[in-house]
């Protein structure tokens, strides 16, 4: 018996958060790249005092935008908990506004100082917060991953392939200065050899961010994913091919279909055994729904961004399933 999640959101109660991160996101984003500009003017250097103080004020920028982005997201996320339900009963949840500002501001501070290497870590702590501020008929959740995990999964599946990669074509560059006409023979197959291995790393980055992410408890249940690395990631990668080929236009069905596939390798244990569940697709139906979506977003210029996400949530959150 297949038991549903059932979610009830409205746009207009996501108008003033999305909003102000609309909003805040632009202006400071605008302030970023004016100070970017006077600097590249500027004649200073290293010594010169105005170099700390623009370096300072670069900074503040940074945590300024982070930290109001941050918590632009708990109004979105509390809001969209309390509007689901399972088996009849809606999800409970309670945040202490006063910790998770000092959460954020602290963490985000921390991660533009340590130039990111500090965000794992704030990542995880934010997961925790959402985590343990939810409970579901006196069940309460708690997230169980670790931030140096996804530190190393972030490092050996996204950074380092880049940079190998970069260095790879730098590399050969210099070759085809040397031997100009050996080495352009050679240019289609290597591109196609770079886009490959970077499609391939993309895939398995998404597929271990979302066995680190899946990772939960649920009063004595234990929520988990059995992704295979590499054939989850190969099934992901063929996804990405076919969007890359149709030029976009199969991006939609690539994301709703990997979905399925990692919501039907979750499962759910605890004393009365073992729970599978998955996700409920219409595919080209919901492929046509969704660019539909994207267009009416576009043509707003973003204000329907409310509205597109409700809707989103609505349709494909309530597909989701734990199956008896």
């Amino acid at each position: 018996m297949k038991r549903f999640f059932s979610l009830n959101l409205r746009g207009r109660d996501f108008v003033w958060p999305m909003l102000g991160m609309w909003l805040l996101v632009l202006v400071v984003s605008g302030c970023t790249v004016a100070h970017c500009v006077a600097a590249a003017e500027s004649t200073m250097t290293i010594v010169d005092g105005t170099f700390a103080l623009r370096l300072l004020l670069g900074v503040a920028i940074q945590i300024a935008l982070w930290s109001g982005v941050a918590l632009t997201m708990l109004p979105i996320v509390q809001r969209s908990l309390v509007a689901t339900e399972f088996e009849g009963e809606a999800v409970e949840c309670t945040y202490d506004r006063r910790r998770y500002l000092g959460l954020v501001l602290g963490g985000v501070a921390l991660s533009v100082v340590t130039c990111g290497l500090y965000l794992p870590w704030l990542i995880v702590r934010l997961m925790k917060f959402f985590a343990e501020g939810v409970s579901h008929r006196f069940n309460l959740v708690s997230f169980r991953g670790k931030g140096m995990r996804l530190f190393a999964i972030t490092i050996l599946t996204a950074i380092l392939p880049a940079v190998v990669v970069e260095l790879v074509l730098v590399s050969v560059g210099y070759d085809a200065a040397a031997q100009p006409l050996d080495m352009m023979s050679f240019a289609p197959l290597l591109g196609l050899a770079v886009v490959l291995v970077e499609l391939f790393f993309v895939s398995l980055f998404v597929v271990l961010l979302c066995r680190w992410m899946v990772d939960m408890t649920y009063g004595d249940k234990v929520i988990s994913t059995r992704l295979s690395p590499l054939s989850a990631a190969g099934f992901v990668m063929w996804q990405l091919v076919l969007t890359v080929l149709t030029a976009g236009l199969y991006g939609p069905m690539a994301e709703l279909r990997t979905m399925r596939y990692v919501a039907e390798r979750c499962v759910v244990v605890g004393p009365d055994g073992e729970k599978s569940m998955g996700l409920r697709l219409r595919s080209w139906r919901d492929w046509a729904w969704v660019w539909g979506q994207v267009l009416i977003f576009v043509l707003t210029l973003g204000f329907y961004l409310p509205w597109y996400y409700a809707k989103m949530m609505n349709r494909f959150g309530s597909r989701l399933y734990v199956e008896e």
